[in-house]
């Protein structure tokens, strides 16, 4: 461990690009144990290297009072006395001092939350953040003792204002885009729509090294974030139950138990329900319900699907791997879960077949109706998402009607309703924040 703490001093952090964080979470208000939390390979490690050079640049926090170590690290003895042992070390090493400690993987040793919240307790001038692959902790797989003594800051794949940065695209005015700028965005927004915002995949040129990278996170996800993590022995029945999500938009217990037993496959209600949460809990996928004032209702009807990155569906699904308005629709989902919570998001649904993509509301109160669409050129498709639309608006009283598209940038009256036609990629970069 001293040599670690050695190298972490001469070394410091490593070259990474830059993303959007909000800083004051992390450092203002009650003092708490921050866990960066997400599915795997979105960059949690290296939102804590950002957030480590922040606090040298910006706060002017001494070097000394900081401190990075990755338990991966095959030098580290995975016992108790490691943790035990470590405060001791720092403070021989530095003096006392008011440490941030960034500890990476430390689920690796053992009793690390009893050493945490004792820590967390007794100093308090010790400040801590935590990080792990989703499938070992999670804001959702907090032992009991850390339970109101942490924050998580979940960690998304990159957005499309990072994706661009990520490309060094210039986006000094973007609500003031030239035709040959607008050009160069759609282009950056069909590959951002295709292979996702995995910062390794996003900055992989080559694009067969893209398909390779994004399945074999696929495999790995299966067989260490649910298989190994949750103990499920049936890889091949956990494989094919994912898959099987990747290829609808909807979940429904009854239809996927329907289908694997007509596949010949036996498995029980029980265990698709298990499955279920698993895949939520490692922030994989995301399960949104009907909009219903009855709670019976939105345990009743089945949920739309959504997945942490695009890159999956059009990688590993067979049925929407090519189908743009399925990509669209599942970017705005991911988009909307972080601005609002998934708690706040629903669908809507009648008996006559009109569906109204996502329901935002506020508590009681519904803020505003979604409907993404691909292409509205065609008359018969935009007549059917606003017939939709009007009918969800009149049922529930909502006034403010917004449809996402690719390129359509209008205001209609219709009726009592105004709807605002705003495009994907003017949402997307905040000119249309609605």
């Amino acid at each position: 461990m001293r040599e670690l703490l050695f190298e972490w001093q001469d070394l410091w952090t490593p070259e990474y690009k830059e993303r959007s964080i909000d800083y004051s979470m992390l450092s203002g208000g009650v003092r708490k144990v921050i866990l960066f939390t997400g599915c795997r390979r979105v960059g949690k490690t290296y939102m804590m290297f950002q957030v480590i050079d922040h606090y040298k640049k910006e706060m002017k926090i001494d070097r000394n009072d900081i401190v990075y170590i990755n338990f991966e690290d095959e030098r580290i003895e995975r016992a108790k006395t490691t943790l035990t042992s470590f405060l001791p070390l720092l403070i021989e090493l530095y003096g006392e001092r008011d440490f941030h400690l960034f500890l990476d993987e430390i689920h690796h040793i053992p009793d690390w939350s009893r050493w945490v919240r004792r820590i967390y307790d007794r100093f308090k001038n010790i400040h801590i953040y935590l990080s792990s692959s989703s499938s070992k902790l999670s804001n959702k797989e907090i032992p009991g003792t850390m339970r109101g003594r942490t924050i998580g800051y979940e960690v998304f794949p990159l957005s499309f204002i990072e994706f661009l940065s990520f490309h060094d695209y210039d986006l000094t005015d973007p609500k003031h885009l030239s035709e040959v700028k607008k050009a160069r965005i759609f282009g950056y927004l069909n590959e951002y729509l295709t292979y996702g915002g995995f910062p390794e995949v996003v900055l992989e040129k080559d694009i067969r090294k893209k398909r390779t990278i994004v399945q074999d996170y696929f495999k790995t996800i299966i067989a260490l974030d649910i298989c190994e993590r949750y103990n499920v022995k049936n890889h091949t029945l956990m494989h094919n139950y994912i898959k099987l999500l990747l290829n609808s938009p909807f979940f429904s217990i009854n239809k996927i138990y329907n289908t694997l037993r007509s596949l010949g496959i036996k498995v029980g209600k029980d265990t698709i329900i298990r499955y279920s949460q698993y895949v939520e809990d490692i922030y994989f996928s995301y399960f949104i319900p009907i909009f219903s004032y009855k709670i019976k209702d939105r345990m009743q009807y089945q949920r739309k699907v959504y997945f942490i990155d695009n890159a999956f569906i059009s990688q590993i699904s067979t049925q929407f791997s090519d189908n743009k308005g399925r990509l669209m629709e599942n970017l705005v989902g991911l988009e909307l879960i972080k601005k609002y919570g998934k708690e706040n998001i629903f669908y809507w649904h009648d008996r006559s077949g009109n569906e109204v993509d996502f329901v935002i509301v506020e508590g009681l109160v519904v803020l505003k109706l979604i409907q993404v669409c691909y292409d509205i050129s065609s008359k018969d498709t935009k007549k059917r998402e606003i017939k939709s639309l009007i009918k969800c608006a009149d049922e529930i009283k909502c006034s403010n009607l917004i449809v996402i598209n690719k390129d359509i940038k209008n205001m209609e009256k219709i009726n009592d309703h105004t709807i605002q036609f705003v495009p994907l990629y003017s949402w997307l970069l905040g000119i249309d924040s609605l």
